[in-house]
């Protein structure tokens, strides 16, 4: 590892397909927007149903410390870090659906 840099750990996201469908339509589907879209939005609520059986999953690398901050929300929450963090796209999406 190059010094000053750090440790990236692998994050999975778990997303329902009309999300991801959305996302990708609006160029959203990307490493770079998911990271400042998690750092943004980690303390918001999260919905309280599962994303669903029929979804898509994402993996990217994120820094350690985001990555700590996600694991320790997922365990305060008792859900697995793809699912928190796909009920947080969910909230995201379906509020803004509301919202109109």
């Amino acid at each position: 590892m190059r010094e000053g840099t750090l440790p990236m750990k692998t994050i999975n996201i778990k997303l329902s397909l009309p999300h991801v469908q959305e996302m990708d339509d609006r160029g959203q589907l990307n490493p770079y927007y998911i990271t400042d879209f998690i750092n943004k939005h980690i303390g918001n609520e999260i919905e309280d149903h599962p994303v669903g059986r029929l979804g898509y999953y994402y993996a990217l690398k994120v820094d350690e410390k985001l990555h700590n901050t996600v694991a320790t929300r997922a365990k305060k929450e008792g859900l697995a870090m793809g699912e928190l963090l796909g009920r947080l796209f969910l909230s995201y999406y379906d509020g803004m659906k509301a919202n109109g």
